[in-house]
């Protein structure tokens, strides 16, 4: 009965001191979180910057006769967001326009 009773005990002590851990290290990682991050919120990092520059570059359209490349020289200078750079056959801000006298047009045979 003693040795049931100093198991009881010690498993009592070990859920104790578990409880304190735990409660302990919750205190802490929310006090970092709270105050070691920025209070606008924790800012873009280089790959989620890139990555809404990649998606803002893939909506531009191009009529399906060209492409917008983040890497491309932007028209107008830095800064000016990138252009479609179009097939060959095919001119305008869009890639929409057929240019008359290419070589490659299948419909004038």
């Amino acid at each position: 009965m003693a040795a049931a009773a100093g198991a009881d005990v010690s498993q009592r002590k070990c859920r104790v001191l578990l409880s304190c851990s735990l409660l302990s290290n919750l205190f802490f990682l929310s006090y970092y979180h709270l105050y070691h991050f920025p209070k606008e919120g924790i800012a873009l990092g280089w790959s989620r910057g890139a990555a809404s520059q990649a998606e803002a570059v893939g909506a531009i359209s191009c009529s399906g006769h060209g492409s917008a490349f983040l890497d491309g020289v932007p028209v107008g200078g830095e800064g000016c967001p990138p252009r479609c750079e179009c097939h060959a056959c095919y001119a305008g801000h869009d890639c929409s326009e057929l240019l008359p006298d290419c070589p490659a047009d299948a419909d004038g045979l």
